[in-house]
């Protein structure tokens, strides 16, 4: 396989259509610099499917489209087709020669073609799987893919490996095996998730298809039942009903001849009973006069006796009060001759304090006196005695000085010449060494400016990498959320759609007339919509508008009975079943306004339908009430009649009292209510999902690429660094060692310079000539001290002396002092008391003579009190008298009424008995009427009939011994049961089947599964073993190539880990005389030789079609590039080589000649040369 030509149209600086002819195996690529030349390699790397715009020199894809010049105009699209010579079969492909193009325009449309076919970049890519041609292949080698390859991580390196051993598509089988693999779990869960549903909807649909059946079996027999329990209870009652008018009559008679009597008694006896009454009211009066009479004279009887009570009192305290007064009297004498005695013994003692005080502060003064003479001889005697001490051992010094001082001088004279002389050696020494130092420090300073400005860098750059790298992870973990919401929805939204478009949950009968309008215009026309569909409310009502309607939902909605009589008439034909109709004009229901604080709303009031509908909705629920909970549907029941009451979670209570409740197993996503809603909000959240998703994964790829970059420029400068550091070091050695040895010789001239200065201190004369007249000093201070102390002596007896007359002083002081104030405090106590007897006397005497005058006022009282009471024992005895006189009248006319009163009250207890029978029976008439009535009105409301559909039930009815006992369990069961459906054995037969369809689908994906991860495996083992065979086969050649291009040393490839799979790639090299060390220490002539010898081998094992060297020899010195060039050529027979180069030696191997100029400015033009003749194209 050959590459035979490029064609390039608008690609960057190519704005016309420009095509370079290949078919040489040596091609050079030569021009100046900016004149276009590496656009072709751009372009060659572009239509292989390069992605990166920065790859490319860009920063987006558009930019590789011709921008426009002075004079030429942008161009909108930029085209390269790149056509090669398949005649070998290379390529998995029925053609000889396949011709790849690339299409890109301004308005960000792509395309991508084979052979003028279009095609996706996957194809192309999976075309070149394995040939070395490729973005990720070696057949694209320039500048930026060898720093790639040698600086770049381990991992990186392995896409070029994986492509020169062969295994590229095999990895490529194993990632798209994988990606199904990932698509088989996902289908897995879902379909899983399916199942659940399914299942779920299964084990309702079974549970409700046995209660169905049981239920229609069991409501059949409790309707015959309850009617027979109807006609027996009917019959009881108009037999009560017969006996208890009949009783009534005969009563109505016997209360009108009593009430006659009783008439005729009353009227005889009313005068009389007036007379009494009269008679009656005075004795009552009478009696409550006497009775207060008798109250006012026992509470005088009682303030008399308090009176007396307190005279007594009022007597005992006077005696006590002048006893008292007495006492205190004589109190006061006593304690007015105790303060007379206390005044006269406190100014003696005032007396006595005043001499003592007096005595005891010139004492003190003399004293302090005394012992400031005291302190100032023994100060001058200390000083005394230090000047003798000094004196002593300043005459021993001078005497001993004297004598070392004369054998020390002659030896240091010596010394200090030697010294002299090694200070001018060592001080040249020092010179040298600083300028050194100074040298070094210079250079340091460089480097760690260097190392500074690069810290900053990384620091940026790390905070910059880990700012990404958060990002990029808050996102993936974004995404993944997402695309798990988008999952489940999209699963509900399938499952609903399905059941939507399949009219699931119908009956099957409409299930069948509904798909039959699908298809049959005639048919739909004639439909206006199922119930269910027609109408929607708010979620939180949606259950009980469901248990409202129940089977109705399902009804058909037509236009007119016209319509409903062609669509009976259809059905019939077709078998397909019983369909309830409801024409719009047929039916119609009143809009009720209900007031209640516990009522929400009646039901049609809250459900949103077409106003056409109206009539439809009002009639089926105009007259059922929502409330919130089951205790405000009580209240609302009892307070307004004739409705049903049906509460937010579905329990009921119908109009003729019974009551629903319990659960429902019924599932809401089985609901056929709001589905349409449901399904347009699960499809608005799919696309809102999406389109997150798009977002979100548009900026992950923008932060993975700052990422990459950011990880690039980091080890970019981690080497910069190491080679740095690795300098300072030995700078840093080098200082240390210098610092070293300079500090040593400072050191030793400072010693040699302190020594010289001791010798010099020591060798300036001194006088002895103070000896003699430092003794004769000492001599006459010695005296002065002896008489001195001896003073002192003296002076310390007189002063101790005076000390103990002033404790003794003292003492007596301190203990006047104390007599004279508790004698003060006592005086202070004697007058307080005085003055509180004083006031005690006033007050005795002020109560003395309040209390007298209270004994005069009381006796007073009790005369007053004497007459009044005289007065009201006269009265009562005149009332005693008048009442017994009346109270014997009374009696006497009550003993003429007894015999007539007991006529009329026999007559009354006979009237008052029968008028309780007579209301007795009826209340008994009334309700046996009203029970006839309700028990016909709750059979009617129960099984929806009419009153004469009843009747008509009731001539027919062939009677059955009913037990109420039957009935109850009956209706106990049916209330187990509650709520079923009838379709719903048809609909469990329906989902059965589906449910066995759905694990047969399951059971073959995980098959699928088992399969797809067996070949991974597969895969992975050919990876290993051809991977390992190629690898160490290029490793081998890689170590001899590189020896024959560096005229020695050594080269090797290692895997930097054991698993094969996923290991990096270490490549390390020594040239010749230098010791083996990182890749990023070597020169740019040896990296770039380097990764020629890697190149070549692996060319040597698996080489590429063709292969473009863009100016990999720039870095290369003359001999080097002669050895790359003759080792080149040697590649031709397998491989055609394009050089876009500047080097002569190059140029010169080349066959052909492509010369890139720019004429025109921002305009590239191609001139082509054979070397074996000139033949000159443009």
């Amino acid at each position: 396989m050959k590459l035979k030509h490029i064609e390039l149209y608008g690609f960057k600086s190519f704005a016309d259509k420009t095509k370079l002819q290949f078919d040489k195996d040596i091609s050079a690529v030569v021009g100046p610099n900016g004149s276009g030349k590496s656009n072709i390699a751009d372009a060659i790397k572009w239509v292989l499917g390069e992605q990166s715009a920065k790859s490319l020199r860009g920063t987006s894809m558009q930019d590789v489209i011709f921008s426009g010049s002075d004079s030429k105009k942008q161009m909108n699209m930029a085209q390269v087709s790149i056509v090669l010579d398949n005649s070998d079969k290379s390529l998995p492909i029925a053609f000889d020669e396949v011709n790849v193009t690339r299409r890109v325009f301004r308005t960000g449309d792509s395309e991508y073609l084979i052979n003028k076919s279009p095609v996706r970049l996957k194809e192309i890519r999976e075309l070149l799987l394995d040939t070395g041609i490729g973005k990720d292949g070696y057949s694209m080698i320039g500048q930026g893919r060898i720093d790639e390859i040698l600086s770049g991580r381990n991992e990186d390196r392995r896409e070029i490996f994986e492509e020169a051993t062969g295994v590229s598509k095999n990895k490529y089988k194993k990632t798209e095996s994988e990606k199904k693999l990932v698509k088989n779990e996902e289908n897995l869960e879902k379909l899983n998730n399916e199942l659940k549903v399914k299942q779920q909807e299964y084990n309702i649909l079974k549970k409700q298809s046995e209660n169905a059946k049981e239920g229609i079996k069991l409501t059949s027999r409790l309707e015959m039942l309850e009617l027979n329990i109807l006609q027996k209870a009917i019959n009881k009652s108009s037999a009560d009903l017969k006996n208890d008018k009949s009783k009534l009559e005969y009563i109505n008679g016997e209360l009108k001849e009593d009430r006659e009597k009783f008439e005729v008694l009353n009227s005889k006896l009313k005068p009389i009973n007036e007379e009494i009454e009269k008679k009656e009211l005075k004795i009552e009066q009478l009696n409550s006069d006497k009775q207060s009479n008798l109250n006012k004279i026992n509470s005088i009887t009682n303030d008399i006796n308090i009176l007396n009570e307190k005279l007594k009192f009022y007597n005992s305290d006077i005696d006590r009060l002048k006893n008292s007064i007495e006492v205190n009297n004589k109190k006061i004498i006593s304690l007015k001759n105790n303060i007379e005695n206390k005044e006269k013994e406190i100014e003696k003692l005032i007396v006595k304090e005043k001499e003592l005080k007096n005595s005891l502060s010139d004492l003190k003064k003399l004293n302090e006196e005394k012992n400031s003479e005291y302190e100032i001889s023994f100060k001058n005697a200390n000083e005394l005695n230090q000047k003798i001490k000094q004196l002593k051992d300043k005459l021993t010094n001078l005497q001993i000085n004297k004598n070392t001082k004369e054998r020390i001088d002659n030896s240091n004279i010596e010394l200090k010449k030697g010294y002299l002389n090694e200070i001018s050696i060592l001080e040249d020494l020092v010179s040298d060494k600083t300028k050194r130092l100074d040298d070094f420090n210079e250079e340091l300073l460089k480097h760690e400016k260097e190392l500074a400005d690069n810290a900053s860098k990384i620091t940026e750059l790390i905070e910059q990498r880990e700012t990404n790298k958060e990002k990029t992870t808050d996102l993936e973990q974004k995404i993944v959320l997402y695309r798990n919401e988008l999952l489940r929805v999209e699963s509900r939204r399938d499952i609903l759609e399905k059941q939507y478009k399949s009219y699931d949950g119908f009956y099957k009968s409409v299930q069948n007339l509904l798909k039959i309008a699908d298809k049959d215009e005639n048919i739909s026309k004639k439909i206006v919509g199922v119930l269910a569909e027609l109408i929607e409310i708010d979620e939180k009502y949606k259950q009980a508008l469901d248990l409202a309607l129940g089977s109705s939902l399902q009804n058909i909605v037509i236009n007119n009975e016209i319509d409903g009589k062609y669509l009976i008439n259809f059905i019939k034909n077709k078998n397909i079943g019983r369909i309830t109709f409801l024409p719009i004009n047929k039916i119609h229901g009143s809009k009720n306004n209900i007031n209640h604080p516990k009522a929400i709303d009646t039901l049609n009031n809250l459900v949103k339908n077409d106003p056409k509908l109206d009539g439809i909705i009002d009639h089926f629920l105009s007259r059922t009430i929502l409330v919130e909970n089951i205790e405000d549907a009580i209240v609302v029941s009892n307070d307004i009649k004739g409705y049903r009451v049906i509460t937010l979670d579905g329990e009921i209570i119908n109009s003729w009292g019974s009551m629903v409740g319990g659960n429902t197993f019924k599932k809401e996503s089985n609901s056929l209510l709001n589905r349409k809603k449901e399904l347009d909000n699960l499809n608005d959240d799919i696309n809102a999902i999406e389109k997150n998703i798009g977002i979100l994964e548009k900026k992950h790829q923008v932060f993975k690429q700052e990422f990459d970059d950011t990880i690039y420029k980091l080890q970019n400068i981690d080497n910069k660094n190491n080679e740095i550091i690795s300098k300072t070091n030995q700078i840093k050695s080098s200082i240390h060692e210098i610092e070293i040895e300079k500090s040593f010789n400072l050191k030793r001239m400072k010693e040699f310079d302190d020594l010289i200065k001791k010798i010099d201190s020591e060798l300036i004369s001194e006088d002895f000539s103070d000896i003699s007249s430092l003794s004769n000093e000492l001599s006459n201070l010695e005296k002065d001290y002896d008489l001195l102390t001896k003073e002192n002596e003296k002076l310390k007896e007189n002063i101790i002396d005076t000390e103990r007359v002033i404790i003794k002083n003292q003492s007596e002081y301190d203990v006047i002092v104390r007599d004279l104030s508790i004698s003060e405090t006592d005086l202070d106590n004697l007058k307080i008391e005085i003055e509180a007897v004083s006031d005690s006397i006033s007050n005795e005497e002020k109560i003395l003579k309040l209390t007298e005058q209270n004994n005069v006022d009381s006796k007073n009282k009790i005369e007053e009190l004497k007459v009044n009471k005289e007065k009201l024992s006269e009265e009562y005895d005149n009332n005693s008298k008048n009442y017994e006189k009346l109270f014997d009248e009374v009696k006497e006319l009550k003993e003429t009424i007894i015999k007539d009163n007991k006529t009329i009250s026999n007559l009354t207890d006979s009237i008052n008995s029968n008028e309780k029978e007579k209301y007795k029976l009826e209340l008994k008439i009334e309700n046996s009427e009203q029970k006839v009535v309700e028990l016909k009105s709750d059979y009617i409301e129960t099984y929806s009939i009419t009153e004469t559909e009843l009747e008509e039930k009731l001539s027919r009815l062939d009677y059955t011994e009913a037990s109420k006992k039957e009935v109850l369990d009956i209706k106990k069961r049916l209330s187990e049961i509650g709520y079923f459906n009838y379709e719903s054995i048809e609909q469990f037969n329906l989902i059965a089947e589906e449910l066995e369809f759905m694990k047969n689908q399951y059971e073959d994906l995980i098959v699928s599964r088992n399969d797809i991860i067996d070949m991974i495996k597969s895969i992975e083992k050919d990876i290993i073993e051809k991977f390992s065979s190629s690898f160490d086969m290029i490793n081998s050649r890689f170590n001899e190539i590189f020896t024959i291009l560096f005229n020695g040393g050594e080269a090797q490839l290692k895997l930097d880990s054991d698993d094969i799979l996923t290991a990096g790639i270490e490549i390390s090299a020594r040239p010749p005389g230098k010791k083996l060390k990182n890749l990023a220490l070597l020169s740019g002539g040896e990296r770039a030789l380097t990764a020629v010898a890697l190149l070549f081998a692996i060319f040597e094992i698996n080489p590429a079609p063709f292969c473009v060297l863009d100016e990999i020899d720039a870095a290369l010195d003359e001999a080097n590039i002669k050895r790359y060039i003759t080792y080149l050529k040697t590649l031709t027979k397998h491989t055609q080589f394009i050089i876009i180069t500047h080097r002569k030696p190059t140029m010169e191997m080349a066959e052909r000649l492509y010369g890139v100029t720019m004429e025109e400015q921002g305009i590239s033009k191609v001139i082509t040369l054979a070397i074996d003749g000139y033949d000159i194209q443009n």
